[in-house]
Protein backbone atom coordinates (compact mmCIF):
# COMPACT_ATOMS: atom_id res chain seq x y z
CA UNK A 1 0.00 0.00 0.00
CA UNK A 2 1.19 3.45 -0.96
CA UNK A 3 0.74 6.20 0.90
CA UNK A 4 1.12 10.08 -0.87
CA UNK A 5 1.39 13.14 1.98
CA UNK A 6 0.88 16.38 -0.17
CA UNK A 7 1.63 19.55 2.04
CA UNK A 8 2.00 23.18 1.85
CA UNK A 9 4.40 24.34 4.34
CA UNK A 10 4.56 28.61 4.36
CA UNK A 11 7.42 30.23 5.28
CA UNK A 12 8.35 30.16 8.90
CA UNK A 13 5.66 27.00 9.59
CA UNK A 14 6.32 23.17 10.57
CA UNK A 15 4.54 20.12 9.91
CA UNK A 16 5.29 17.16 11.98
CA UNK A 17 5.02 14.09 9.08
CA UNK A 18 7.12 11.27 10.74
CA UNK A 19 5.96 8.61 13.22
CA UNK A 20 4.39 9.26 16.48
CA UNK A 21 6.23 8.91 19.49
CA UNK A 22 5.71 8.72 23.05
CA UNK A 23 7.95 12.02 24.42
CA UNK A 24 5.89 13.70 21.29
CA UNK A 25 4.27 16.41 23.24
CA UNK A 26 2.19 17.44 20.23
CA UNK A 27 0.69 14.31 19.15
CA UNK A 28 -2.28 14.03 21.49
CA UNK A 29 -5.05 15.42 19.11
CA UNK A 30 -3.91 13.68 16.55
CA UNK A 31 -4.06 9.91 18.24
CA UNK A 32 -7.11 11.76 19.67
CA UNK A 33 -9.26 12.61 17.05
CA UNK A 34 -7.00 13.14 13.43
CA UNK A 35 -6.11 9.69 12.61
CA UNK A 36 -8.86 7.50 13.97
CA UNK A 37 -11.90 9.58 13.40
CA UNK A 38 -11.63 11.68 10.60
CA UNK A 39 -9.83 9.28 8.52
CA UNK A 40 -12.93 6.90 9.01
CA UNK A 41 -15.37 9.99 8.28
CA UNK A 42 -13.37 10.12 4.99
CA UNK A 43 -13.56 6.91 3.93
CA UNK A 44 -17.54 6.78 4.85
CA UNK A 45 -17.71 9.75 2.53
CA UNK A 46 -18.64 12.24 5.23
CA UNK A 47 -20.47 10.64 6.79
CA UNK A 48 -19.55 10.23 10.87
CA UNK A 49 -18.24 6.92 12.05
CA UNK A 50 -20.09 4.99 14.83
CA UNK A 51 -18.05 6.22 18.37
CA UNK A 52 -17.61 3.38 20.68
CA UNK A 53 -15.42 5.89 23.12
CA UNK A 54 -15.83 9.51 23.43
CA UNK A 55 -12.77 10.90 23.80
CA UNK A 56 -11.78 14.77 24.74
CA UNK A 57 -8.21 17.42 24.66
CA UNK A 58 -6.40 20.31 24.91
CA UNK A 59 -4.54 22.28 23.33
CA UNK A 60 -3.65 25.51 24.79
CA UNK A 61 0.44 28.12 25.10
CA UNK A 62 1.72 27.54 28.50
CA UNK A 63 1.99 30.98 28.79
CA UNK A 64 -0.09 34.45 27.92
CA UNK A 65 1.34 36.39 25.02
CA UNK A 66 2.71 38.95 27.36
CA UNK A 67 4.37 36.63 29.45
CA UNK A 68 7.78 37.53 27.98
CA UNK A 69 8.74 39.50 25.19
CA UNK A 70 7.92 38.18 21.72
CA UNK A 71 12.13 38.07 20.64
CA UNK A 72 11.22 39.10 17.74
CA UNK A 73 9.11 36.98 16.35
CA UNK A 74 6.57 38.42 13.57
CA UNK A 75 3.32 36.95 12.01
CA UNK A 76 4.32 37.54 8.37
CA UNK A 77 7.90 38.45 6.92
CA UNK A 78 8.57 41.90 5.80
CA UNK A 79 11.38 40.46 3.40
CA UNK A 80 8.47 38.95 1.16
CA UNK A 81 6.90 41.81 0.98
CA UNK A 82 4.07 41.49 3.71
CA UNK A 83 3.70 43.48 6.72
CA UNK A 84 5.05 42.73 9.91
CA UNK A 85 2.70 41.94 12.49
CA UNK A 86 3.47 41.62 16.55
CA UNK A 87 2.81 37.73 17.47
CA UNK A 88 1.04 39.04 20.55
CA UNK A 89 -1.88 40.60 18.20
CA UNK A 90 -2.19 37.40 16.18
CA UNK A 91 -2.72 34.61 19.12
CA UNK A 92 -5.49 34.28 21.64
CA UNK A 93 -4.87 33.54 25.07
CA UNK A 94 -7.27 30.82 25.60
CA UNK A 95 -7.43 27.09 26.36
CA UNK A 96 -9.02 25.60 23.37
CA UNK A 97 -11.04 21.99 23.76
CA UNK A 98 -12.46 19.83 21.23
CA UNK A 99 -14.63 16.72 22.44
CA UNK A 100 -15.58 13.28 19.81
CA UNK A 101 -19.32 12.91 21.30
CA UNK A 102 -22.00 10.77 20.33
CA UNK A 103 -24.01 13.76 20.70
CA UNK A 104 -23.75 17.19 22.96
CA UNK A 105 -27.37 16.80 24.55
CA UNK A 106 -27.10 17.41 28.62
CA UNK A 107 -23.60 17.70 28.08
CA UNK A 108 -21.95 20.27 30.38
CA UNK A 109 -18.24 21.02 29.91
CA UNK A 110 -16.22 22.50 33.02
CA UNK A 111 -12.04 23.51 32.23
CA UNK A 112 -10.19 23.50 35.52
CA UNK A 113 -6.78 26.04 35.55
CA UNK A 114 -4.86 25.92 39.13
CA UNK A 115 -8.14 24.99 40.69
CA UNK A 116 -10.24 27.19 39.42
CA UNK A 117 -13.49 25.87 37.40
CA UNK A 118 -14.52 27.69 34.05
CA UNK A 119 -17.52 26.68 32.74
CA UNK A 120 -17.43 26.23 29.42
CA UNK A 121 -19.69 25.49 25.95
CA UNK A 122 -19.00 24.18 22.82
CA UNK A 123 -19.28 26.87 20.18
CA UNK A 124 -18.40 24.84 16.80
CA UNK A 125 -20.24 21.55 16.51
CA UNK A 126 -19.57 19.17 13.88
CA UNK A 127 -20.20 19.71 10.06
CA UNK A 128 -23.44 17.69 10.46
CA UNK A 129 -24.35 20.28 13.16
CA UNK A 130 -25.25 20.11 17.05
CA UNK A 131 -26.89 16.77 18.52
CA UNK A 132 -25.20 15.03 15.91
CA UNK A 133 -21.95 12.30 16.31
CA UNK A 134 -18.55 14.16 15.80
CA UNK A 135 -15.82 16.28 17.39
CA UNK A 136 -17.28 19.57 19.07
CA UNK A 137 -15.05 22.66 19.56
CA UNK A 138 -14.35 25.39 22.24
CA UNK A 139 -12.37 27.73 24.37
CA UNK A 140 -12.25 29.69 26.95
CA UNK A 141 -9.83 32.94 28.19
CA UNK A 142 -6.71 31.99 30.48
CA UNK A 143 -7.15 35.09 32.12
CA UNK A 144 -5.17 35.53 34.75
CA UNK A 145 -5.08 31.67 36.34
CA UNK A 146 -2.23 30.03 36.49
CA UNK A 147 -1.37 26.12 37.33
CA UNK A 148 -2.90 22.57 36.19
CA UNK A 149 -4.96 22.82 33.19
CA UNK A 150 -7.70 19.68 32.58
CA UNK A 151 -11.03 19.65 30.83
CA UNK A 152 -13.91 16.86 32.05
CA UNK A 153 -17.03 16.32 30.16
CA UNK A 154 -20.27 15.21 31.69
CA UNK A 155 -23.55 13.91 30.32
CA UNK A 156 -26.42 13.78 32.94
CA UNK A 157 -23.53 13.94 36.29
CA UNK A 158 -21.33 11.20 34.48
CA UNK A 159 -18.01 11.99 33.33
CA UNK A 160 -17.89 10.58 29.51
CA UNK A 161 -14.65 12.14 28.74
CA UNK A 162 -11.66 14.54 29.72
CA UNK A 163 -7.69 15.35 29.10
CA UNK A 164 -5.78 16.39 32.12
CA UNK A 165 -1.78 16.08 32.64
CA UNK A 166 -0.11 18.90 29.99
CA UNK A 167 2.61 21.10 31.34
CA UNK A 168 1.02 24.22 33.78
CA UNK A 169 -0.12 27.30 32.76
CA UNK A 170 2.21 29.98 34.01
CA UNK A 171 2.40 33.89 34.21
CA UNK A 172 5.98 33.29 33.12
CA UNK A 173 8.33 31.64 30.16
CA UNK A 174 10.30 29.04 30.67
CA UNK A 175 13.88 30.03 30.83
CA UNK A 176 12.76 33.52 29.79
CA UNK A 177 11.72 32.50 26.40
CA UNK A 178 8.31 33.22 24.79
CA UNK A 179 7.30 29.89 23.17
CA UNK A 180 4.86 30.92 20.73
CA UNK A 181 3.54 26.53 19.87
CA UNK A 182 0.77 25.03 21.95
CA UNK A 183 0.63 21.88 24.18
CA UNK A 184 -1.76 19.23 22.86
CA UNK A 185 -2.96 17.07 25.22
Amino acid sequence: MQCIILTRNDYGESHYIKPITKKDEYDGLLKTFGVPFYILQYKAGGKAPAVTKELAALYYRTAPALAYHNGGTTGNNPQFGQTAVPPEAMVQDSISFAALLTSDADVKVTVTIGGTQIPASFSKPPAAGAGTTGVYCGAVPMGTNTGAVSLIVTRGGTTVAGAKGGPELSSECQNNVQNWNGVAV
